[in-house]
């Protein structure tokens, strides 16, 4: 059972660590958490550990100093760095002063940290990889089912209010705090499972002013939180509220690396507590029609079901009539917001389908055999934009079937039709290349020869105008922005739509 010291200057990271560490060793021992060099150096040379995690860039004493302190010191200490740096001169001096690894902060797994964390044990005994860490949830729903809360909440939260909340008097809120699927691009730290002790800690820190007390509970990757509010309810003080889950959105999403969403129920007595957690799920199923963090609270009136989705068969270039309209359509979504998620993927997917009946009459071919698969993946996202993609995608591929039957396509106007439906992704002129089986300068030629443009500006104009579309129907800010066209450097981003619009993104957005 090796003794483990973690040094890191940020507190989400360190108790992330902890946990991780709790997840796939569950046979170490973590001895003591430290934010600087300097307190981990008295400490170590009090009681050597047999295994220093630390960062290199922190305040006080920094990791390098750490590891000179800890390596003449304690020379039996093995010394593992965990570090967003992958600077080469930082990397070689850990090295040189005593460094037994160097692993980045965004690239680590839990089996590689396991594997290491074996390997450096001075014990030589064998750590299990994957192992649950020890210790039980102060609430759990279910584990295993995931609707199991419809049989079962109300005596469970029940419990919980008088156990936690000191009784059943008074108004209650419940907040359910979910996470979309994909890591989000703003964070680069190591993405955990979420311990029990650490979301309610991050809850109340955040809550602390705003309520009298708060409770929270775990079951599958949701949380599930109880506000209690001695005077107004929680939806009542909606400035107090929004900067209170600005603040947890800030924590959740770094210590999980995932975009939180919050769906608050209205105020109820205890009476009423099961009706309430149907309430905030309800509420939270809203998430669908937002990309980034966001507080969602309960609307009057049911969903209505959305507009229907069409596609008419046009003679030449059906996929940029349809691409429009998909567009049009998916604005008009996202703007209402007021059908749920399942009767939206309901209309796409029987857009989808009429379209494919419809083509193979023309045609007088067999109907599409991607039904099923289709369903099966677009039952799976939580996205409304990646659904859009989604869509966008498919209808790339119908239009390349029909056109088959027709005039063979020019090689710049399939490579158009590519970009315009790969734009997102991290696409490149070899990659197009590769993809119509072409060599990279014969494509650049034709193309330019073609359309006057070259492969990145016609990329770049593509990604702008949807940047556009996405300025004057969503409140993404520039960074997320960026990402969601396909950009990984903002600042890159930002120099090419004003080159392009003669215009920074500030002053497009204000219509100035």
């Amino acid at each position: 059972m090796p003794d483990i010291v973690i040094v890191d200057d940020e507190k989400i990271v360190r108790l992330g660590i902890k946990a991780l560490l709790g997840e796939c060793a569950p046979d170490s021992r973590v001895t003591g958490i430290f934010a600087n060099g300097a307190e981990a150096a008295e400490f170590c040379a009090s009681s050597p550990p047999d295994l220093l995690m630390t960062d290199i860039k922190m305040p006080v004493m920094d990791g390098l100093e750490l590891i000179r302190f800890v390596h003449a010191h304690s020379p039996r200490t093995r010394i593992v760095v965990l570090s967003c740096h992958d600077d080469f001169q930082l990397v070689r001096s850990a090295f040189k002063l005593g460094a037994d690894e160097y692993l980045l902060k965004d690239e680590v797994s839990a089996e590689e940290l396991a594997a290491i964390v074996s390997r450096l044990d001075p014990s030589g005994q064998k750590l299990p990889v994957g192992s649950e860490a020890a210790g039980g949830h102060d609430f759990s729903i279910s584990e295993t089912d995931p609707d199991a809360e419809r049989t079962d909440v109300n005596p469970r939260l029940s419990r919980l209010l008088a156990e936690c909340c000191g009784g059943t008097e008074g108004s209650f809120v419940v907040a359910l705090v979910d996470f979309k699927n994909a890591y989000s691009d703003d964070f680069r730290v190591i993405p955990w499972r979420p311990e029990t002790s650490v979301l309610r800690e991050l809850v109340e820190v955040a809550f602390t002013p705003v309520a009298d007390s708060v409770t929270i509970g775990l079951y599958g990757d949701r949380a599930a939180c109880l506000f209690r509010h001695g005077g107004q309810g929680l939806p009542e003080k909606r400035a107090d509220v929004d900067e209170a889950l600005q603040k947890l959105f800030a924590s959740l999403g770094v210590y999980l690396n995932r975009r939180p969403v919050v769906g608050l129920s209205d105020p109820f007595p205890a009476a009423s507590l099961r009706d309430a957690f149907g309430s905030a799920r309800s509420v939270l199923s809203r998430a669908f029609f937002h990309d980034g963090p966001a507080v969602l609270r309960p609307v009057p009136g049911p969903y209505a079901p959305p507009t229907p989705l069409t596609f008419e068969l046009s003679a030449t270039n059906p996929f940029e009539a349809w691409s429009s309209r998909v567009r049009t359509w998916f604005n008009e979504v996202r703007k209402a917001e007021s059908s749920s998620p399942e009767a939206v993927k309901a209309a796409v997917l029987l857009a989808a389908m009429n379209l494919d009946s419809r083509i193979a009459d023309c045609c007088g071919r067999e109907g599409s055999e991607e039904t099923g698969e289709s369903f099966s993946v677009v039952e799976g996202l939580d996205d409304l934009s990646t659904l859009e993609a989604w869509l966008l995608k498919r209808l790339l591929q119908t239009s390349a079937s029909i056109a088959s039957g027709r005039e063979p396509e020019s090689l710049a106007g399939a490579t158009k039709r590519w970009i315009e439906c790969s734009y997102a992704e991290d696409i490149t002129l070899e990659k197009a290349a590769a993809h119509f089986n072409v060599s990279a300068g014969r494509l650049c030629r034709v193309f330019r020869r073609e359309t006057g443009l070259g492969f990145i500006d016609c990329l770049n104009r593509v990604r702008v105008g949807r940047a556009k579309e996405l300025l004057l129907t969503t409140s993404l800010s520039a960074k997320a922005l960026a990402f969601r066209v396909g950009y990984r450097n903002p600042n890159y981003f930002s120099r090419v739509f004003k080159r392009i619009e003669g215009k920074t993104i500030s002053e497009f957005r204000s219509g100035s």
